[in-house]
């Protein structure tokens, strides 16, 4: 049978070649559940453990940490709280956390223009976040899904927050909170259901098509209490500011690092990744050459960490990781394990 490889002393974690580093997250998030379940040195040790946190830095005003350590916190919440952290801290999701979203949200001239601010600019307060609209005759759906690749238990609490948290944003302005909301998740009916029909008064659905949050339309056209032009104005321009800085090329090249991981086979060329995220491949050449970037760089920086993984799993021959990585033989992608592992 074909051995696998192994490079023994470079099996530590290849952190410093992780995109989501240089994408900035809000840090309000992260300190208030570090101090919901960091009840203890021993607790906040374990919960920050892999991360680039710095617990004195979270405590100042507008403080941020990168999304490669949001989302390995996350991590760390499953495995220290359990799946259901996102209940555990239910009340963390209220308005007061979310700045000027839900400030521009509740200021917008009706509910439906809302709704659509959570759309433009929700990824701005949750920076792995992919938010769509979509309306049919009778009603408007707000979509989630999330932009990086992790695991499902993870993917699943992040979205669960994220509907918390544009539910909280949406009450204030609803005549009846829990029949003008719908929210469908696309799991199934968790072990937590029960404790979750009297925590949240709205209808919930389970095993749906996708995540959202579905208002009837005749609610989205309300005007809404909160209307303020000068609240909106400024809110709006805080989060057009935020939005600029998240679509920077360091953002681009985690855009196309996802769509390299959700490769099913091979690898994609620049041409399919162009046509993926919509522009030609000379804009994105040139998107990318603007701040000393290439593609065949990201290119290689994501086979590197996704042939790391294979390896440390032990699961795969060499020969089977060659042909996922889309590498010609296996002889071709031996020595770009060489390259890349040896000289690290």
């Amino acid at each position: 049978m074909e051995k696998t490889m192994d490079y023994g002393p470079h099996s530590k974690p290849l952190r410093n070649h992780d995109l989501r580093k240089s994408v900035p997250a809000p840090a309000v998030y992260v300190r208030l559940l570090l101090d919901r379940f960091g009840s203890t040195p021993e607790l906040r040790q374990r919960l920050l453990l892999g991360t680039d946190v710095d617990e004195n830095r979270i405590q100042l005003p507008g403080a941020e940490v990168s999304l490669f350590s949001f989302i390995s916190f996350g991590k760390n919440l499953i495995d220290v709280v359990g799946e259901e952290w996102p209940l555990e801290s239910f009340r963390i999701w209220t308005t007061p956390t979310h700045g000027a979203l839900e400030v521009a949200a509740r200021s917008a001239p009706t509910i439906g223009d809302g709704l659509q601010i959570l759309q433009e600019y929700g990824h701005v307060r949750g920076p792995y976040l992919i938010l769509d609209l979509y309306r049919t005759r009778k009603a408007t759906a707000l979509r989630f899904s999330t932009s990086i690749a992790s695991c499902f238990e993870t993917a699943k609490a992040l979205s669960t927050t994220a509907m918390l948290s544009a539910v909280a944003m949406l009450e204030p302005m609803l005549e009846s909170p829990s029949d003008d909301i719908e929210i469908r998740f696309h799991w199934g009916v968790p072990r937590s259901h029960e404790r979750m029909v009297k925590m949240i008064a709205q209808r919930m659905s389970f095993n749906q098509p996708h995540c959202e949050l579905v208002l009837p339309n005749h609610v989205c056209a309300r005007a809404s209490p909160y209307l303020d032009q000068s609240l909106l104005k400024a809110a709006l321009a805080s989060l057009d500011q935020d939005a600029r800085r998240l679509r920077e090329a360091n953002n681009l090249a985690l855009q196309i690092d996802n769509l390299l991981n959700i490769c099913s086979g091979g690898r994609m060329s620049a041409q399919e990744v162009a046509r993926q995220l919509a522009v030609s491949r000379r804009t994105l050449v040139r998107r990318l050459a603007e701040h000393g970037m290439t593609f065949r760089t990201i290119q290689d920086q994501n086979l590197k960490l996704r042939a790391f993984k294979m390896l440390k799993d032990g699961k795969l021959t060499r020969s089977q990781m060659a042909e996922r990585l889309g590498f010609q033989d296996p002889t071709s992608f031996s020595r770009a394990c060489r390259r890349w592992f040896q000289a690290d």
